[in-house]
């Protein structure tokens, strides 16, 4: 298992420095984006049952397509963000 992406938007701390032991520290996390996934080793080889071998190639597909999904909808949101 390993990290594919990770990232925080935008972290915003309050802390009342006059009053740290009275008053309560506040932290405020938006746009927030974990996808943790199982690595996946693909070994091909003959003896390799054909239904599995494809079962393999379909999930490294898969695992694929859903980090480049990820990439492309934070980079989306980069662009429409207000300066």
């Amino acid at each position: 298992m390993h990290w594919t992406k990770h990232g925080v938007g935008q972290l915003e701390l309050v802390l009342p420095w006059k009053n740290l032991g009275s008053q309560s520290n506040v932290v405020i996390v938006e746009d927030l984006c974990l996808l943790y996934t199982a690595q996946i080793k693909v070994v091909y080889s003959k003896e390799m049952p054909e239904a599995k071998e494809q079962a393999y190639k379909k999930a490294a597909v898969e695992e694929h397509e859903l980090a480049r999904k990820m990439k492309s909808r934070e980079r989306n949101r980069r662009r429409t963000k207000p300066l």
